[in-house]
């Protein structure tokens, strides 16, 4: 083995679950490379056999990824880009370069491509790593410039005009190593014909340390330069093309590219290193693959600083852990601590915008069961709005899709397609963890079966989800019922238990509480008692109140009433001609 290569592989450790690091100490012949010119990852991996005489191999069956980037700046004018890399999962490897004739520049590669994924990391075949600087997906260098790799669901760009050939990988590897501004890095990707390396098309986001960024997009093969329209100013890419005449027919990211112009409007560009690592927190993918059996999810976040040259990175999605890394301290690195969560956005529905103030909001909403034959569509393209304190029936029959819609508009299950929002926040792709943090923040469940635990008395009942034996005592007593705050569920009758569910709904401080026939299992005036305490919460305590019933009267209570059929909702009516809960009879 080459003295060079062992000593590379040397440097190799693990930082963390899913992050590696290492320095690259030897030539990997770039100028020659450039010269010659590659068309593959085949004939870059047979180049690389030869030029560091050792055998690497290369995964060529990639598919493609999505990602983001943006560029702020920040109070003290230093200059920043961020981007999340979404991917199926594997590792993220830091790499440092100094190549001879080039600039030293530190960057994050991509283990899918020269790794396989999460297997053989070093241990089966450590030679794989030296392919580093060619598997490089985003990185900075010396001068300050720094540039990102993004995918447009098109036709891989094939260029042919009699220019030498370039792949992808290895026009990142050129910037980095070869310009130190957009202009001289606009240049040299205009003296090569590019050859995307897989099979669709992919743009880039490049930034220098005057602030100066550009994207460069390949349309019909065609190089497109997009400039700011103002100096410094931010701009933003995702998985479309913002050139005019791009084939956007499979557009991905407009809601991540949404939230980017959002936040960074409103910050006016100004944004430190951990205000643009949150906003990419926000970014993120976490969903199955409609096609492939993998699942997608940001593998690394990061901002590069491209005026001190350092990298502040997120691994995995988790963003309480951030590393922060140095151009001129190779393999070593600060750890910055956060109380950041990852919020995820649903890749596998068309992209919507959301266009209301409303407090909830479901958006062409469809929910599926079972395949084939056996196949039962619950919900059919609903898009539906909840407004703050607003008392909400939804009307149906058994079978008609209103408690599938509760479910989905509640966070306790995941629509098949669609989105749903609360408070303009998309949760549609959030994980179960995610789901679980949402649901405990947000909302509250009163069930038709009270799901009160038997062993318990009512009180305890209460704190499982008080935040405090204070706050549990205070709901027992909105509720009327600190008398029996001792006893156990079977010594309460079925309206006073369902009032204890209430209580323990409302010791949560949720804004929102989600009623599944509250008095299907109650007598009438039982019922009726739990229907008045239900009005008192939105008139006194401005809680949204949604309730699903097949009872037709208890919709004479509500501001608004949805009637459902055959997973569909068939008629709205706003409820002029309301009447005190005290008054409805059935």
């Amino acid at each position: 083995m080459n003295k060079n290569v062992k000593s590379t592989i040397e440097t190799f450790q693990k930082i963390d679950e899913n992050l590696y690091m290492m320095e690259y100490k030897c030539e990997y012949s770039l100028d020659k490379m450039l010269k010659e010119g590659k068309k593959s990852i085949y004939g870059i991996a047979k180049f690389l056999q030869k030029e560091i005489k050792s055998s690497i191999r290369l995964n060529t069956k990639q598919d493609g990824f999505a990602c983001s980037t943006f560029n702020a700046k920040t109070k003290d004018n230093k200059y920043l880009l961020g981007r999340n890399f979404d991917y199926k999962k594997a590792p993220a490897i830091v790499v440092w370069t100094k190549p001879k004739d080039g600039y030293k520049s530190i960057a994050v590669c991509n283990a899918n491509f020269m790794l396989y994924g999460e297997k053989n990391i070093k241990a089966k075949n450590p030679v794989r790593i030296m392919a580093a600087p060619y598997a490089s997906m985003d990185g900075v260098n010396e001068k300050g410039l720094s540039i990102a790799v993004l995918e447009a669901k098109t036709k891989a760009t094939r260029q042919n005009t009699g220019k030498t050939p370039i792949t992808t990988i290895v026009a990142i590897r050129a910037v980095l190593d070869k310009c130190a501004t957009v202009d001289e890095a606009v240049n040299l990707l205009k003296e090569y014909d590019m050859q995307d390396v897989f099979i669709n098309n992919y743009h880039y986001q490049i930034l220098d340390n005057t602030g100066k960024s550009v994207i460069i997009e390949y349309v019909d093969s065609k190089m497109y330069v997009i400039e700011q329209k103002k100096a410094k100013e931010s701009i933003k890419s995702a998985n479309f093309f913002l050139t005019p005449g791009g084939d956007n027919k499979q557009e991905r990211g407009r809601l991540r590219y949404q939230k980017m112009d959002e936040v960074l409007n409103e910050n006016k560009g100004i944004m430190n290193e951990l205000e643009s690592m949150k906003l990419l927190s926000h970014l993120t993918l976490y969903y199955r693959h409609k096609i492939l059996k993998h699942r997608v999810l940001t593998l690394w976040s990061n901002v590069y600083n491209v005026t001190d040259k350092t990298m502040l990175l997120a691994v995995s999605m988790n963003y309480r852990k951030l590393f922060k890394f140095s151009l001129d301290k190779p393999l070593k690195y600060e750890i910055v601590e956060t109380n950041y969560e990852p919020i995820s956005i649903n890749e596998n529905s068309k992209s919507v915008e959301l266009k209301t103030d409303a407090q909830l909001s479901g958006r062409n909403v469809s929910k599926t069961y079972g395949t084939g034959q056996g196949q039962v569509e619950a919900l059919k393209n609903i898009s539906v709005d909840v407004n703050n304190s607003e008392l909400l029936v939804i009307l149906g029959s058994s079978g008609s899709g209103k408690s599938t819609l509760l479910n989905m508009l509640s966070g306790m299950d995941t629509p098949t397609n669609g989105h749903i929002f609360i408070n303009g926040l998309d949760i549609t792709g959030f994980n179960d963890k995610q789901l679980t943090k949402y649901r405990k923040n947000n909302i509250s469940f009163i069930f038709q079966s009270f799901n009160l635990i038997g062993e318990i008395t009512a009180l305890e009942n209460i704190m499982i989800t008080a935040k405090s034996k204070e706050k549990a005592i205070e709901s027992i007593k909105k509720v009327g019922l600190e008398d029996k705050k001792d006893k156990y569920p079977h010594e309460l009758s079925g309206g006073q238990q369902q009032r204890i569910s209430i209580a323990r709904a409302l010791a949560t401080d949720s804004k929102i509480l989600f009623c599944d026939e509250p008095t299907g299992a109650l007598d009438y005036e039982s019922g009726k008692s739990i229907l008045v305490e239900l009005e008192k919460l939105v008139k006194e305590e401005n809680k949204t109140v949604i309730i699903v019933t097949h009872t037709r009267e208890i919709g004479k209570m509500a501001d608004r009433i949805l009637e459902m059929k055959n997973g569909s909702i068939i008629k709205e009516t706003i409820n002029d001609k309301k009447i005190p809960a005290k008054e409805v009879e059935w």
